[in-house]
């Protein structure tokens, strides 16, 4: 997302209008981001939240 919003403010040739990286990118990540089951900020709440662990790829 964040490389597809830089492209954006650089404009570009071939950038997309803010309209295409809103219903392209952002719309598509969204869900991932706030789902309350599944998201990276699902264990958050008022009182903090807990550390999302990281998948160690040498114990696969």
């Amino acid at each position: 997302m964040y490389d597809e919003w830089q492209y954006l403010l650089l404009g570009g040739k071939g950038a997309p209008s803010l309209h295409m990286f809103i219903r392209e990118v952002l719309d598509h990540h969204m869900p991932y981001l706030t789902s309350r089951d599944f998201g990276v900020f699902a264990k958050c709440d008022q009182d903090g939240h807990e550390p999302h662990r990281r998948i160690d790829k040498s114990s696969r």
